[in-house]
């Protein structure tokens, strides 16, 4: 993630730009909450898609959508198709609910900033992949029940948490 604007001034999108160089806007509040623009400076186009459904399409994607932390904790080690099963949980139980709704809006005004610190430090995406991001990835993917969504919430929040941490500490 060689450039991270983060959150605009009032609040209503986050910006980011690609490796590729593209150019990636999510609104996060608003009339347009959800959807995510972009443009593709390799195919000169512009595009919206609503982020909800941009793990269905099977399309493969340059960016990892809105998982921020987790897309510089890959770095390019694996392909972002990798997180999938993660994003799919996010959309589809996550967002769904009232406490997922708070912890992903927190997530998108401050993610940005934790991902570009991460980035630059190969040790800690190996221990985040190690203890958060692999363990979701597989978990997300079984069968839906509660105690699966109860571990992916504390996954979620526990590793933001350590990335906020290990990022303020430089």
């Amino acid at each position: 993630m060689p450039n991270a604007y983060g959150e605009d001034k009032d609040g209503k999108f986050v910006l980011w730009e690609n490796k590729d160089g593209q150019s990636n806007k999510k609104y996060i509040d608003g009339p347009n909450k959800g959807e995510h623009q972009g443009y593709d400076p390799e195919n000169q186009r512009s595009f919206v898609r609503s982020s909800k459904r941009d793990w269905e399409d099977g399309e493969e994607q340059s960016s990892s959508g809105i998982c921020f932390i987790a897309s510089a904790v890959l770095g390019e080690d694996l392909p972002l198709s990798f997180l999938r099963p993660l994003k799919k949980w996010r959309y589809s139980v996550m967002e769904k609910s009232f406490l997922g709704e708070i912890l992903s809006d927190w997530y998108r005004r401050t993610g940005v900033t934790v991902a570009e610190v991460i980035a630059k430090h190969p040790r800690v995406r190996r221990l985040l992949f190690l203890l958060f991001v692999r363990p979701g990835v597989k978990l997300s993917g079984r069968s839906p029940s509660a105690i699966r969504d109860i571990f992916l919430y504390l996954i979620f929040l526990l590793g933001w948490l350590v990335a906020k941490a290990i990022s303020l500490m430089g």
